[in-house]
């Protein structure tokens, strides 16, 4: 959800299901398709959630989790 129409800033959440969602290392990628792509990392908690905050120009943005070992 975008904070607002002025800021480039938004809050980015979702849920990591499967075998291995808990406590997965999850990596955004924001605006992949421009010039400076940016990349976030954050961990899932124990439920598989997660959320953190991005700045954005494109309002794209993708999430790949993968387990920690």
């Amino acid at each position: 959800t975008y904070t607002g129409s002025r800021t480039w800033t938004a809050e980015l959440c979702g849920n990591v299901t499967g075998e291995d969602s808990k406590n997965a290392l999850v990596t955004v990628t924001v605006d992949e398709k421009s010039k400076k792509p940016a990349k976030y990392t954050t961990i899932a908690d124990e439920n598989g959630e997660f959320c953190l905050v991005v700045a954005s120009y494109r309002g794209t943005a993708s999430a790949l989790a993968r387990a920690q070992k």
